[in-house]
């Protein structure tokens, strides 16, 4: 699960970067992300792992699967309001946003008997669920590690 719709952040760097006027609430994302303390605190006995997504999704879900020495099957991701029409001018995908890095929501594993109750007490997205094996999947394709790459 995670803590809040993906991609904002990125696609506020994106647009400054690249100069695009409007993108308002992208932008704001950016430039002032989320801090997910409290939401945390509200569900810390439910977490069995957890990693921030200012790398991005992939590299997030990667971290957490070879700690693990699991795989993982995303299936679906939440998109945050205005990422996909930044995207659409940028010729990507609103995956691609989610991706890139910047976001500062949580990325939490919660057992399946305990997810109906977490999500009770904070606001949280299913994405998928940790698996068998190694990798990450979404739809039946294997997923590349992508992100932020530090130092590059």
């Amino acid at each position: 699960a995670v803590t809040g719709k993906l991609g904002a952040s990125a696609a506020g760097w994106l647009a400054l970067k690249k100069g695009l006027a409007g993108h308002g609430f992208v932008k704001k994302k950016f430039m002032k992300p989320p801090v997910r303390i409290n939401e945390m605190q509200k569900i810390v006995g439910f977490v069995d792992a957890a990693t921030d997504l200012s790398d991005g999704l992939l590299i997030g879900v990667y971290n957490i699967c070879e700690e693990s020495g699991c795989g993982a099957e995303i299936t679906g991701v939440p998109i945050d309001e205005g990422v996909a029409e930044v995207a659409k001018r940028l010729r990507k995908t609103a995956f691609d946003l989610a991706c890139i890095g910047s976001d500062y929501e949580l990325l939490l594993a919660i057992p399946k008997e305990k997810i109906t109750e977490a999500k009770k007490r904070a606001r949280l997205y299913e994405i998928g669920e940790f698996v068998k094996g190694r990798g990450v999947r979404m739809g039946g394709k294997k997923l590349a590690r992508r992100g932020f790459q530090h130092f590059q």
